[in-house]
């Protein structure tokens, strides 16, 4: 690594060293009088870079562009087994032409994609540097630095994607075609990971046979470790609890001397009752579990439907992935041992229904994919691949039938009975969406081409399955070397993408929608426009109004969670028509289901909307937790939040619960999670850290007042491995208003 200006000499590192030794052990009375510096943090690591010495062209950054945003940068790939904090990074730049002017700054964003060949910045950044005056670069390449101030100086997580973009800051710019700078590249032998990213006409953009130069650089915590242990009381606080993981006093350690979490004022349950649900849910999941084909699979219902389901078996496996991965890979391996010489693996492997001549949602790629990633099981994963090949295969030829829409997947079916009255109502079926109203569009009529019969609407839920199919195929054919294969499904998922924004995105609603063969746009607002989302499709705009509609009250943000279809759509809980022959005639048409709710929660994340996500994921939980009368019932009534049948225990319920109690970190985290229930003071003021006797420094990451706030501990090396307390309620504890603004500038 390349001494970088502003490194500290050993001499200096000494002395910092003795400095914060000092802090510690000052006696903690004297605590409210320190005046506690910010740190200066002297082990700074390269995170990853791309030498100078490969830059053979350059990359413009100028009002040819994006008239209001600039950008171009690189995505990269954190160090393996550590967290890091970014601190710096530099570009190769030089004024190329004319007199540009103004400010310069570079941004870290989560990215989407595949790394090295479409991987795009996602959602918003991240965190921001310090800005560079323009009139301080050369006409000559220079590497030039960019650093992050201790408030922008976020975690990244290891061996994670990330893109670290050179922004022009709006409104400070004279950048045009004649004034402009160049960034350095290299386009004839690019051989970093990442790939050379840019914002052009409103959208992200990808150049998988370029690289930029770039290095990024940030600090690594120390190797060390915490553990958690019971709870204890002590005299004069009202409240004292152990952070707990899964629900019990837990011996797991990090390696880290810091740790956060986050401390919810108010909201969502206490642990005991977050540890209620997950062990019921976990219940229900252990009492579906059936044996298919020598395989242990968990089925929907152990009683009413007690073999492997189609896309049920996505929510299991993932599902199980939290608590048992060779269940997960059993799961995956009893929905490959339903699959035909056709490489069809069917909605189930019955006659009943003819549930054996169609599929639904293709969604086991993914899980395969989040299976590997979880478990690194590389044999399994070659033993999968031609089987997902081969699924891919089937799913592509039938599902584009001759007079649709070119590659956009249409529902159809497979019939033993060639005509009957509920061919219609099977067709429906293969989507998983029963008698979903999108459906009523058709008047009921369908379509037979050959041995298949269809209706003849380009639909968004399988449309958008087959985008994340080709994605996930990307990945997987990546991970197992097969670089031919990997470019054909990256091209597969870039040309459904551009199908699906071409053809279904509504300008004037800003809502996805289906489309009949004609290309007539569907007029009807349900859940399946955030569909796109799980396949990264929408641009950031499109993503935005989507939000808008999701958080709208009177659409999709109700009481008790997302309805299949808007609240305000005329075909919410509107009466099914006769031709879907379905027992429960509101089953897909507005009800409140764990399928769409993980879809549009997985989708949120995709492009950075965390909190919106959180919440969603929350009034979930809260709908579920409160259905006593019929746990886990297969779905929810948007309307009242009651199950919406009698028939309890349903697995991808339960398996839903299970992800998102784990996702949110209530159960199972690195991040734990306490509640206080109102009994700490709206600032959080009254919050304190022990090991024993000794309290604790921290800093306040994030605070939102009266909601929740993430807090930093500083852990004293003699201290690591011993529980950690956290008090609060206490109505003598005294605050220092000025004391926690150092707090929060305190580097750890």
């Amino acid at each position: 690594m390349k001494m970088k200006t502003g490194q500290l000499k050993p001499v200096a590192k000494k002395i910092l060293l003795a400095a914060l030794l000092a802090i510690i052990i000052i006696p903690l009375a004297l605590m409210p009088l320190i005046q506690i510096k910010p740190a200066i943090a002297t082990d700074e690591i390269l995170l990853d870079s791309y030498s100078e010495d490969n830059q053979d062209h350059n990359a413009a950054l100028n009002g040819a562009y994006q008239s209001d945003h600039r950008a171009v940068g690189q995505t990269f790939t954190t160090p393996p087994k550590t967290q890091s904090r970014i601190s710096s990074a530099q570009f190769l730049l030089r004024q190329a032409q004319g007199n540009p002017t103004g400010q310069i700054a570079v941004q870290i964003y989560a990215v989407s994609g595949i790394q090295g060949t479409n991987a795009i910045p996602k959602g918003n950044p991240l965190a921001e540097s310090n800005s560079v005056n323009i009139s301080s670069l050369t006409k000559t390449y220079q590497l030039t630095a960019f650093t992050l101030s201790i408030d922008q100086q976020v975690t990244l997580m290891p061996s994670t994607n990330y893109a670290v973009v050179l922004v022009g800051k709006t409104g400070t710019l004279t950048f045009s075609d004649d004034n402009y700078v160049q960034v350095g590249v290299d386009i004839s032998s690019p051989t970093h990971e990442g790939n050379r990213v840019y914002y052009q006409n409103g959208t992200w953009k990808a150049s998988g046979l370029q690289d930029c130069v770039f290095y990024v650089y940030g600090y690594e915590p120390e190797a060390s470790a915490f553990g958690f242990s019971g709870a204890n009381w002590l005299d004069g606080w009202e409240h004292r609890q152990t952070l707990e993981l899964n629900g019990v006093a837990a011996d797991v350690r990090y390696s880290s001397l810091s740790f956060s979490l986050t401390v919810v004022n108010g909201t969502g349950f206490s642990p005991k009752q977050y540890n209620s649900l997950y062990n019921a849910a976990m219940t229900t999941l252990t009492s579906n579990i059936k044996n298919y084909q020598g395989y242990n699979t968990i089925v929907p219902h152990a009683q009413a439907y007690p073999i492997p389901y189609c896309w049920d078996t996505y929510f299991s496996a993932l599902s199980a992935l939290n608590f048992n991965t060779t269940l997960a890979r059993e799961i995956i391996n009893a929905a490959f041992a339903t699959q035909k010489a056709n490489g069809m693996i069917p909605n189930a492997p019955s006659p009943a229904c003819d549930m054996d001549m169609h599929s639904q949602m293709p969604l086991l790629a993914n899980a395969v994919l989040e299976y590997y990633l979880a478990t690194a099981d590389t044999a399994s994963l070659k033993v999968w691949y031609p089987k997902l090949r081969a699924y891919y295969d089937w799913y592509e030829t039938y599902g584009d039938p001759e007079g649709s829409l070119y590659m956009l997947i249409s529902p159809f079916t497979s019939r033993r009975t060639p005509a009957d009255n509920k061919t219609a109502f099977f067709i429906a079926s293969a989507t998983g969406l029963d008698n979903f109203p999108v459906y009523d569009f058709t008047g009921g009529r369908t379509i037979r081409i050959g041995n298949y019969h269809y209706f003849g609407i380009s639909d968004l839920l399988l449309s958008s399955g087959m985008a994340l199919f080709a994605q996930s195929m990307a990945s997987i054919a990546e991970i197992l070397g097969d670089s031919s294969a990997q470019t054909i499904y990256a091209r597969k998922h870039a040309f459904l993408a551009n199908l699906i924004n071409q053809y279904m995105w509504d300008f004037n609603d800003g809502l996805y929608k289906p489309v009949f063969w004609n290309t007539t746009k569907v007029d009807i607002n349900t859940v399946q426009t955030f569909l796109p989302l799980i396949a990264n499709i929408p641009s950031p705009t499109q993503a935005s109004a989507l939000l808008t509609h999701l958080m709208n009250n009177s659409e999709y943000n109700l009481q008790y969670g997302i309805p299949t279809v808007a609240a305000n759509d005329p075909h919410y809980y509107s009466p099914q028509p006769p031709y879907f022959h379905s027992a429960d005639p509101d089953y897909w048409r507005g009800n409140i289901w764990a399928p769409t709710t993980y879809l549009v929660y997985r989708g949120l994340n995709n492009y950075g909307y965390q909190k919106e996500a959180e919440e969603i994921a929350t009034k979930w939980l809260s709908t579920v937790n409160n259905e006593a009368y019929c746990p886990f019932a297969e779905y929810y009534n948007a309307k009242t939040g009651r199950a919406g049948n009698s028939l309890s225990n349903f697995s991808w319920t339960a398996a839903v619960t299970v992800l998102l109690l784990a996702e949110l970190s209530k159960v199972s985290s690195q991040e734990p999670i306490i509640f206080v229930n109102n009994k700490t003071k709206d600032d959080f003021s009254d919050i304190r850290f022990f090991i024993g006797d000794t309290q604790l420094y921290y800093w306040a990451q994030t605070l939102d007042i009266g909601v929740n706030a993430t807090f930093w501990l500083k852990i004293p090396r003699h201290l690591t491995g011993k529980p950690v307390y956290v008090y609060f309620g206490n109505p003598k504890a005294t605050w220092d208003s000025t004391y926690y603004s150092r707090l929060k500038a305190f580097s750890l």
